[in-house]
């Protein structure tokens, strides 16, 4: 889940929230019980000529780690 704020015409903000669900189906082969992971992100962006630009900090419970990430132009998917 995920909610972006135009902070200016150039400058947004975006906070987004995550959660995993997994193993939930157990079996002989998998005896572990279900287990949740969470995390969620802070970014700043400014709209250039090069595309957004996005800087973020990043936290999840499965590394215990705030991480920080920086973007410069759109992301491109795989098929």
């Amino acid at each position: 889940m995920g909610y972006q704020y135009a902070v200016g015409p150039k400058l947004f903000v975006i906070a987004k929230a995550n959660v995993l669900y997994h193993d939930f189906l157990a079996n002989d082969a998998r005896p572990q019980p279900a287990r949740m992971v969470y995390g969620g992100s802070l970014t700043l962006g400014l709209n250039s000529l090069l595309g957004p630009i996005d800087v973020s900090l990043m936290y999840s419970d499965a590394s215990k780690k705030l991480l920080p990430y920086f973007n410069i132009g759109f992301p491109f998917g795989y098929r």
